[in-house]
């Protein structure tokens, strides 16, 4: 193998380690570029997130007091009899 040959390999490989390491440095810039995306569009979506259950709360601080009818015992059919009940089956 004369010094040329030897000279040719070794660019080569020089130029596909440049090669590889400059591949490797993109790659890396674009995890860094989507990490940053997806940390800013949640960042973004836990202020909405925040921002609404204040709304809900202040909205439920704000509303009267919900009260409970009052139900009857036995309901509806109960006062009406078991006659009318089969009567309204039978219609």
């Amino acid at each position: 193998m004369s010094s040329e040959e030897s000279r040719q390999r070794a660019q080569q490989r020089f130029a596909k380690l440049q090669k590889t390491a400059e591949e490797g440095a993109k790659a890396m810039a674009e995890y860094e570029a989507n990490s940053r995306a997806v940390r800013a569009r949640s960042e973004k979506l836990k202020a909405l997130r925040l921002a609404k259950e204040a709304d809900d709360l202040r909205r439920a601080a704000e509303a009267p007091p919900k009260t409970k009818a009052k139900s009857v015992k036995g309901g509806r059919s109960a006062q009406r009899g078991p006659a009318a009940v089969s009567e309204t089956k039978t219609s």
